[in-house]
């Protein structure tokens, strides 16, 4: 699976590869769930947003889907053919998000003549045609206004919260900075460090590195760690030394902010990536790292457990 995107949620909007490595079947999968494939969506846009919703846009509107990650359920969105009608009127219809569909009836009985004892037809005037306007079916369609509301710290700040305990369920406690320094260099999540470079190690035998590939990997890594080390140094010391009664808010800022310079501390290590490692090399690293190094202008956050 390729990771596309990771929000507060914990959720990760990805798609399943198929043959050569192209993507196709787009994903939903949770850390702590399995993940829901959406086959009847191929190739589509996917967003997501932090009040829990993911958007499947389909190639068809009466294929577009939402998903409730709060709840676990799909829901299709509401049809195009309100507004098809809304926007062109009856007589001047679109078929936004209405199935074609072709008058098939070329004659109509219109009576039965009783003195010849024969029906009466009449040529269908319709016959054939496919126009919305002509159809006497009409999508059905409905609009709802849905209002949640989150009471008390949304899921980053919560996550924060936690994190800047000696243990999550010791409330009113405070962790060193050296604690919260190796909680963010060594935890998967969205705001955590991806050592890129222990990945490709731990992927050695399949990537066929080489000796010289590998120490020129090891040695690369050491200088990423030290830039890891002085990024979440520098937000456990600012965490560390909040008092007791801190904005949540402004300590998550801060993580995001720290976590973003990370990753495009990450991203710029691409190149150096690409140069090293053959054609061949670049099409078995694993993927998420893999689309990294091989798409201009990639921004995904990627993920993988790799152990002490």
């Amino acid at each position: 699976m390729i990771p596309r995107h990771i929000n507060d949620w914990g959720v990760i909007i990805g798609s399943v590869e198929t043959g050569e490595f192209k993507p196709r079947y787009t994903t939903i999968w949770t850390r702590t769930g399995r993940p829901h494939i959406l086959r009847a969506l191929i190739s589509q846009g996917v967003d997501i947003n932090n009040s829990g919703v993911a958007v499947l846009i389909g190639e068809a509107p009466a294929q577009s889907l939402a998903w409730n990650i709060v709840r676990g359920t799909f829901s299709r969105l509401p049809s195009l053919g309100g507004i098809d009608q809304l926007l062109h009127g009856d007589d001047h219809l679109r078929g936004w998000g209405a199935t074609p569909f072709m008058d098939g009836t070329l004659y109509q009985v219109r009576g039965f003549d009783a003195t010849a004892r024969r029906y009466i037809y009449q040529v269908n005037p319709r016959f054939g045609n496919t126009s919305p306007s002509a159809s006497t079916l009409r999508s059905p369609f409905r609009m709802t206004l849905d209002v949640r509301m989150n009471l008390g710290h949304d899921a980053q700040e919560q996550d924060v919260i936690l994190k800047m305990r000696v243990k999550p369920a010791l409330k009113g406690t405070r962790a060193s900075a050296d604690t919260l320094k190796n909680r963010y260099m060594n935890s998967t999540s969205s705001n955590a460090f991806m050592d890129i470079y222990k990945l490709m190690l731990r992927y050695a035998d399949s990537l066929a590195l080489s000796r010289d590939q590998s120490e020129k990997v090891q040695a690369r890594q050491k200088l990423l760690i030290a830039r890891a080390d002085s990024v979440f140094g520098g937000l456990a010391g600012y965490l560390a030394k909040l008092p007791e009664s801190y904005s949540a808010k402004d300590a998550a800022k801060h993580v995001t902010d720290a976590a973003t310079a990370m990753w495009d501390i990450i991203y710029a290590e691409g190149p150096w990536i690409k140069e090293l490692l053959t054609p061949g090399q670049l099409r078995l690293l694993p993927g998420g790292l893999r689309e990294m190094v091989t798409t201009p202008g990639f921004k995904g956050r990627f993920f993988y457990s790799l152990g002490p």
